[in-house]
């Protein structure tokens, strides 16, 4: 892909930066979420299997912590384009049908999004005014918060596809003004850089 002809303005590159960073600062909680699953899962089997005893409602614990892990982590994946191509057929493609491709596909995410979020927002409401449990336990927790994050997590899904589809008008991919290391390994290149030397 060409470089574009001039630099994109600084204050879209630091907007685009601050989306950035706030989606993968999201997607650290997502993250932490997923340690605690790990780590609660192995205490409780171990727990089980030594013990005869494992944690108390755990598996209710380990089931809705799966919320933010799914729903915190998609915003940052979408910034960064890690949703997946059929590569054989997308790249052969002309850049402006690509360009088409990204558009209609952002514009139905976005709708999608906030269609899902807005739905998850009256679940929430529903299961605040029932003050809906995750079981009949005495220990059952309430899972209202659970229901707020999955509002959470498509409004800023949403707002990932708005600005994706903004970036693709307006700036060039990331690693234009944020290029590769310079110490980052270029094993093709290496060969050719030595015996442009040696010539």
């Amino acid at each position: 892909m060409p470089k574009p002809d001039k630099a994109p303005p600084d204050a879209l590159v630091r907007l685009d930066d601050t989306i950035f960073n706030v989606m993968k600062a999201v997607s650290y909680v997502s993250a932490v979420c997923l340690l605690v699953i790990t780590v609660l899962s192995t205490f409780d089997v171990a727990g089980t299997k030594i013990f005869k005893h494992g944690i108390t409602n755990a598996t209710d614990i380990v089931t809705y912590l799966n919320i933010p892990v799914v729903f915190l982590s998609t915003a940052f994946v979408q910034l960064e384009r890690g949703h997946t191509h059929i590569d054989l057929i997308y790249t052969h493609f002309p850049k402006g049908v690509q360009k088409l491709i990204h558009t209609v596909g952002n514009l139905l995410g976005l709708a999608v999004s906030i269609f899902i979020g807005y739905r998850a927002i009256l679940l929430t409401t529903q299961k605040l005014a029932s003050v809906e449990k995750s079981s009949s336990a005495a220990s059952a927790f309430i899972v209202w918060p659970f229901a707020a994050l999955i509002a959470l997590g498509f409004f800023l899904l949403a707002c990932a596809f708005l600005w994706s589809l903004i970036r693709e008008f307006v700036l060039p991919p990331r690693t234009f003004f944020y290029p590769e290391p310079e110490n980052a390994p270029q094993m093709e290149q290496m060969p050719e850089e030595k015996g442009d030397k040696e010539l």
